[in-house]
């Protein structure tokens, strides 16, 4: 957990953007409805027939958040100022997204078959 909402930080104070804040907000916001419906697709995996249906959107969702976190990273560092208030408005928010992202792929990992997909899962949390 502590993981995560440090990835969560990290994310925040690059997508934070001096006199363009409404944009990168908009990130900000764009990568928490990555995780929430990326969750939501994992909470209908079942067994092995649910997770071959949800296996090409979580790999969408994965690739659109590989590109959001390209795009993050040419940003540059937001002022401090500015980090703590961003923070202060999602941290909550995006540790929740979190916390439910990681239930849903640790329950996934031991359906048989599913740990191929939680995997993919972590390995883009941990790009965050």
């Amino acid at each position: 957990m502590r993981r995560a909402a440090m990835m969560v930080a990290a994310l925040l104070a690059a997508v934070i953007l001096g006199g363009c804040a409404d944009k990168y907000e908009s990130v900000v916001k764009e990568e928490l409805g990555y995780l929430r419906e990326m969750s939501e697709v994992l909470k209908n995996v079942q067994d092995e027939a649910s997770m071959e249906k949800a296996k090409p959107r979580i790999e969408e969702l994965a690739e659109k958040m590989r590109a959001l976190s390209k795009k993050v990273e040419e940003m540059p560092e937001p002022s401090p100022e500015r980090l703590k208030r961003l923070k202060a408005k999602y941290d909550k928010e995006a540790e929740k997204a979190m916390s439910e992202l990681t239930a849903n792929a640790a329950r996934v990992a031991v359906l048989r078959g599913g740990a191929d997909l939680a995997k993919l899962v972590k390995k883009v949390s941990r790009h965050r």
